[in-house]
């Protein structure tokens, strides 16, 4: 497995690695951990672009060493770069050539040495990365302490192919013994695209009971991937639209890790791209793994 980690020396890369120390990760695991200097910033500096660029790069390879230090420490791999030039094309063209399984963000960053803004560089990477991308936040205590234990883990489903590869990350990682897995599927209640009011009762009734039987199939589906692979979870079927389900569910179970695919199930529904999947790792109380 190869980890991208686009860092910074902000707060969120601090709680960044603190949750990569604290997770297993498989065999064999390679990681590097990416800077970029945003040229812009540095361009409009008022002490010069040469002597910024330089003390830029200088404070970015300290901070990356240290960085690399502590995640050599766990027996992994560790690589490390720096480039210059706008952070969310730069992370994308490095995850271009280096090709990781899976990009790590922090929710935010302001630090000297790059900015990592939620919204602008996570929400570009997170559009058109060709990998999975998670963007890692503090605990509920803002602690940046190790993983609360119980670690909880949602997973959202809807029975597409996209949600299957969730399923499948989820199943396929060594958690700890102490993790709860929570399997959601959303019972919608509206057709999108069209009014409730221009459509006949017994039609809405038909949509209602199909949208039933495919949100248990996706739970039922779940339920059968995991048995096979010796997961225990539990399993629970969401009424309402799925950005605001979602939400609200990992609210309320405290949730430290949400995880959803990238694409949704039918031409009718909407694809979670770009609406759903963006929706919850922009505004989600927790960590989110938006699996591709």
């Amino acid at each position: 497995m190869k980890v991208l980690l686009a860092v910074d020396d902000s707060a969120a890369t601090q709680h960044l690695v603190n949750q990569i120390c604290a997770r297993p990760w498989p065999e064999p695991t390679e990681m590097c951990a990416l800077t970029v200097i945003d040229s812009y910033a540095v361009a409009h500096s008022l002490t010069g672009f040469d002597a910024v660029t330089k003390f830029q790069v200088e404070a970015a390879e300290a901070f990356l060493h240290n960085v690399c230090r502590r995640l050599s420490g766990l027996g992994l791999k560790v690589t490390n770069a720096v480039v210059e030039g706008y952070p969310p094309l730069q992370i994308l063209d490095y995850a271009e050539q280096w090709k990781p399984d899976l990009i790590l963000l922090g929710s935010h960053g302001h630090g000297a040495v790059a900015r990592f803004l939620l919204g602008s560089t996570s929400k570009t990477v997170i559009r058109q990365a060709q990998c999975s991308v998670e963007i890692i936040r503090p605990s509920e205590d803002g602690k940046a302490g190790a993983s609360p234990v119980p670690f909880r883990v949602l997973v959202a489903t809807d029975g597409s192919e996209s949600s299957a590869q969730a399923l499948e990350s989820v199943a396929s990682m060594p958690w700890p013994a102490h993790t709860d897995v929570t399997v959601m599927s959303v019972l919608e209640t509206t057709i999108p695209l069209a009014d409730p009011g221009y459509l006949p009762a017994n039609l809405m009734d038909a949509v209602f009971e199909e949208n039933k039987r495919l949100a248990q199939q996706a739970l039922d589906d779940a339920k059968t991937l995991f048995d096979a692979r010796h997961v225990t979870g539990s399993f629970k079927m969401v009424e309402g639209t799925p950005k605001t389900a979602i939400l609200e569910t990992a609210k309320n179970l405290h949730a430290d890790l949400i995880v959803v695919g990238s694409h949704g199930r039918r031409g009718l529904q909407r694809v979670l791209l770009g609406s759903v999947s963006e929706t919850v790792a922009l505004h989600a109380p927790c960590s989110v793994l938006i699996v591709r």
